[in-house]
C-alpha cells in the first residue's frame, strides 16, 4: 500500500526555516549594505532540490527572481520566464540566469513560481495532482516566496566579481502529499546560499546564438524546455580539450567535437553540464550537448529485449511538426516502447559510440525520436539516448571489498523493484536482491551491513558478462551516500488517545496500537510498518533540535527536549489525546528507537 505523508513534514520543514531565522542574528528584509559601496557585480542564480522521493515531476514556471534594496527598489533578476522541473535536480543545478546587480550586501531575495501552466506529478498517478496552499486552496497561479540568506552569509555583489546564488527548493521538506487525493500541499521552505563552498555540478540549457572558434566558446540565450524558447540573457560555454561534446548523438572529444558544434544551425537546443566560473558569466564544461528539437522520452527501462525494443514508464512529450517548442503535448507516467535498435546511445560522460546493448534494465533514460501517440511509440531510428546517471535505493548487504559492493535494490528513481523485469529472452540480467555496484573509484569500506544507500550511477550494459565474473557488475556507482542518519517516522490515529503516549525526561514511546498509519521511512528508501511500540529519545548529534506541540491551531515550539517533555506530559495529564507524532532523524531497527533531531506531536 502506497503510504501518503502528511502535513507534519511541512511543519518540520518551516520550524527549521524560524529556527535559522531566530538564530541567526540577520534580521529581515535586507538589501544593500548603503555603506558607499558604487558600480555593479556579475550575479547568477541556479535552482536545485534536495531528495524527493514521492514526486514524479514538479514542472514549474519560475516567473520572476528579486532582490530588495535598503531603500526599498526592487531589483528584478529574471527577464524571461524559466520552467524547471524540480524533482529532477537532486543531484545537480538548472542555472537560470545572470543579472548586473547593484554592488552591496543582500540578506534576502524571493522567487515567484507561476502555478498556472504546472506539471506536478505524484510517483505512480497518470494525472497531474492538485497543488494547494496550506489551506487546502488550489494554486493556480503566481505565487511569490521570500527566501532569507542565513545572516552569516549574505549575497555581497562586488564590482568586477561573478556570484553564485543556489536555491534549494525543499520538495521533501516542504510538501505533503495526498495519493489517495492525488494533492500536493506546498510550503514555502526554500533555501538561499551565496557562493555555496560544494556547489552541485550545473547544467545550463539555451538555444545556441554563436560559436567563436578563436575561444572554442559557445554563446547561448539561457532558456528552460518550456512551451517556447523564450529569449533569456546570454551565457557563454568555455570549452577545452577534455570537454566531451554530443552533437545529434555523436559524440567527440575538444576540437573533433568542437568543430562538430559549430555545423549545427542558429537556435537548436544545447545542453551543458560543468563548473559555473565565478569570475565570469560562464561555464567550463565538462560535456555540451547539442540536438535539434525532436519528441522525446524520459523514464525507467522497465525491460527490453535484445533487439532493442525498450518498455519504458515515464514521460512522453510530443512537440510541433515544425520541431519547435510552440506547441506540445506531455504525457505522465505512460508505459512507452522505445524502439532503439538502430538509434544513437551514449553515456553523459563517456566518449565512445555506443550501441542499444549498452542500455541495461534499470536505467534511467532521454530518448529522441518521432513519437506516435496511438501507438505509444518513440521511433529512434533516426534520433538518439541519452544515458544520464541513475538513482539506485535501496539497503546494503554487506561492506564494500574487492571494489565492489552488494545491495537489495528497493527502487530505481521512484519506481519500485517489482515493476522491473531484469530477464532479456532466457538471460537473468541482475538480482534485485544481490545487485552488484562498482565503487573501485570511491571509499566507501565504513558503510555498515543493512544501511540504506542512495546511489547515483551508470546502469551496466545488459548483456555483459554477469556479476561474479572478473570485473563485473550491474551498474558504476558515481556517488554513494549512507542515509543512516536520516529517517523519518510517522504514526496517526483515527480516534486519539493519550495513552497511545508516554512522555518522560528522557524519551516518548509511542504505542502504535490502533493507529491507521505506523511507518518509518529509514533512510527514505522505503516505508516500513512498525507494529507495537516505538521509542523517540533527542538526538545527541544533531547541531540544531527542535520539538514542536500543535494544539487548536497553536504551535508551540522548543529548543530543548526537556521543556518540550514538560509542557506535552502536562497537557497529557490535563485531557489532551495524540492524534499524530512525526519525527526525524537516526532509526535503530533492532531497538526501535529513532534518535531524533525533530519531533511535532499534534494533540487534540
Amino acid at each position: 500500500m502506497k503510504l501518503q505523508k502528511q502535513s507534519p513534514f511541512v511543519l518540520l520543514g518551516l520550524g527549521l526555516v524560524a529556527a535559522v531565522a531566530g538564530c541567526s542574528g540577520g534580521g529581515g528584509g535586507g538589501g544593500s549594505s548603503g555603506g558607499g559601496t558604487t558600480g555593479s557585480g556579475d550575479t547568477s542564480f541556479s535552482a536545485t532540490d534536495a531528495a524527493s522521493d514521492e514526486l514524479e515531476t514538479f514542472q514549474v514556471d519560475v516567473t520572476d527572481i528579486s532582490l530588495t534594496r535598503p531603500d526599498g527598489v526592487v531589483l528584478h533578476t529574471l527577464p524571461a520566464t524559466q520552467r524547471v522541473d524540480f524533482a529532477d535536480l537532486v543531484n545537480e543545478s538548472q542555472l537560470l540566469t545572470a543579472y548586473g546587480a547593484l554592488a552591496g550586501i543582500y540578506r534576502s531575495v524571493s522567487m515567484t513560481l507561476d502555478f498556472s501552466n504546472a506539471n506536478v506529478v505524484i510517483s505512480g498517478q497518470t494525472a497531474p495532482a492538485t497543488v494547494t496552499d496550506q489551506n487546502g486552496n488550489a494554486i493556480t497561479g503566481p505565487i511569490t516566496l521570500p527566501i532569507q540568506f542565513p545572516g552569516n552569509a549574505p549575497l555581497v555583489v562586488t564590482p568586477g566579481l561573478h556570484r553564485l546564488v543556489s536555491l534549494d527548493f525543499d520538495l521533501d521538506g516542504s510538501c505533503s502529499i495526498d495519493t489517495s487525493t492525488n494533492t500536493v500541499q506546498l510550503g514555502p521552505v526554500i533555501k538561499a546560499e551565496a557562493q555555496p563552498s560544494a556547489p552541485k555540478p550545473h547544467n545550463v540549457f539555451g538555444s545556441l546564438a554563436s560559436v567563436t572558434t578563436s575561444s572554442s566558446s559557445i554563446g547561448i540565450t539561457i532558456n528552460a524546455p518550456a512551451r517556447n524558447f523564450t529569449p533569456g540573457p546570454a551565457f557563454t560555454i568555455n570549452t577545452n580539450t577534455s570537454t566531451i561534446f554530443f552533437i545529434e548523438g555523436q559524440p567527440a572529444v575538444g576540437a573533433a567535437g568542437f568543430a562538430l558544434a559549430t555545423g549545427m544551425p542558429l537556435g537548436c537546443a544545447v545542453s551543458a553540464q560543468g563548473s559555473v566560473d565565478l569570475a565570469t558569466r560562464s561555464i567550463t564544461a565538462v560535456s555540451v550537448e547539442m540536438w535539434i528539437p525532436k519528441d522525446l522520452v524520459h523514464g525507467h527501462v522497465l525491460s527490453r529485449d535484445a533487439a532493442g525494443n525498450l518498455t519504458v514508464r515515464g514521460l512522453a512529450v510530443q512537440f510541433a511538426n515544425d520541431g519547435s517548442y510552440l506547441s506540445e503535448t506531455a504525457l505522465f507516467n505512460k508505459t512507452i516502447t522505445v524502439q532503439a535498435s538502430a538509434a544513437k546511445v551514449y553515456e553523459r560522460f563517456n566518449s565512445s559510440q555506443l550501441d542499444q546493448n549498452a542500455i541495461g534494465v534499470g536505467a534511467r533514460i532521454f530518448a529522441r525520436g518521432v513519437f506516435n501517440q496511438g501507438t505509444m511509440t518513440l521511433d529512434c531510428s533516426q534520433g538518439h539516448v541519452l544515458l544520464p546517471e541513475t538513482g539506485i535505493y535501496g539497503f546494503l548487504n554487506q561492506p564494500s571489498s574487492g571494489g565492489t559492493l552488494a545491495m537489495t535494490v528497493a527502487r530505481f528513481g521512484r519506481r519500485p523493484v517489482a515493476d522491473f523485469n531484469f530477464t532479456v529472452g532466457t538471460t537473468v540480467t541482475a538480482d534485485p536482491n544481490n545487485y552488484v555496484i562498482n565503487t573501485s573509484t570511491l571509499n566507501v569500506a565504513s558503510i555498515a551491513s543493512g544501511a540504506p544507500i542512495a546511489i547515483r550511477g551508470l546502469i551496466a550494459p545488459w548483456n555483459q558478462s554477469p556479476p561474479g565474473s572478473s570485473g563485473a557488475s550491474n551498474a558504476t556507482a558515481v556517488t554513494v551516500v549512507d542515509r543512516s542518519a536520516v529517517a523519518a517516522l510517522y504514526v496517526g490515529w483515527p480516534l486519539p488517545t493519550a495513552q497511545d503516549l508516554t512522555a518522560t525526561s528522557s524519551s516518548l514511546t509511542v504505542n502504535t496500537t490502533g493507529a491507521f498509519h505506523h511507518y518509518v521511512d529509514d533512510g527514505f528508501i522505503v516505508p516500513t510498518q512498525i507494529n507495537g511500540s516505538a521509542t523517540i529519545v533527542p538526538s545527541s548529534t544533531a547541531l540544531l533540535d527542535y520539538f514542536a506541540i500543535v494544539q487548536d491551531g497553536g504551535i508551540t515550539l522548543y529548543l530543548d527536549y526537556a521543556s518540550f517533555e514538560a509542557d506535552l506530559a502536562a497537557r497529557l495529564a490535563a485531557g489532551a489525546d495524540a492524534r499524530v507524532v512525526m519525527a526525524l532523524g537516526a532509526w535503530s531497527a533492532g531497538s526501535e528507537t529513532l534518535a531524533a533531531s525533530r519531533v511535532a506531536v499534534f494533540l487534540k
